[in-house]
């Protein structure tokens, strides 16, 4: 590998970290309102095998949140 890969390697790991680190604390805040810590512990055990999919129930949970708290204006 040279220097230049090995370069790009490292700003990719860098990123990849900044990312996770960035769903993990997103993980925290909407799991600080939901019934039981067991959804938070299972969120990041999940993040560590596939940040996709983790993305993807981030995402439905945000909008349950957002559709709840509509609602309850309406």
């Amino acid at each position: 590998m040279n220097l230049h890969n090995e370069s790009n390697s490292l700003i990719q790991e860098n990123t990849n970290e900044k990312v996770l680190t960035a769903l993990e604390k997103k993980i925290d805040l909407i799991t600080r309102s939901l019934s039981k810590p067991y959804y938070n512990k299972i969120l990041k055990d999940l993040l560590k095998t596939s940040p996709t999919n983790t993305k993807i129930i981030y995402d439905y949970i945000i909008a349950e949140q957002t559709e709840s708290k509509h609602q309850r204006f309406n």
